[in-house]
């Protein structure tokens, strides 16, 4: 049997478009990214939906339902943490989870 010179994994490996050093750097900025999750927090933010429908989308953790629903349509709030999918949004009268669905950047 004769034996080849060129090492056959070697050259299949020629045309994978797999190359570690990037796949490393690809991997550090998921670290950093996962490190950095707070890029919302501060944010002004206002509502995508309207006052009614506020009503059934917040869960208050201070202050009353109506007023906080009241405030956030007309005036916004600021996101001040990040639970998963929730934002804890505050506003003069207090604050409150909601869906990032339902919010949007203040312009």
């Amino acid at each position: 049997m004769e034996k080849n010179s060129e090492d056959p994994i070697k050259n299949e490996n020629k045309d994978c478009p797999f190359v570690f050093s990037n796949f490393k750097k690809w991997l550090n900025n998921q670290s950093e990214e996962k490190e950095n999750k707070k890029p919302y927090v501060g944010l002004n933010v206002e509502p995508k939906i309207s006052e009614s429908k506020l009503l059934n989308k917040i869960e208050p953790v201070i202050g009353d339902l109506a007023d906080l629903s009241e405030e956030f349509s007309n005036y916004g709030g600021t996101i001040s943490e990040i639970d998963g999918h929730q934002f804890l949004i505050e506003t003069d009268h207090g604050s409150f989870f909601i869906n990032r669905i339902y919010v949007k950047k203040s312009i």
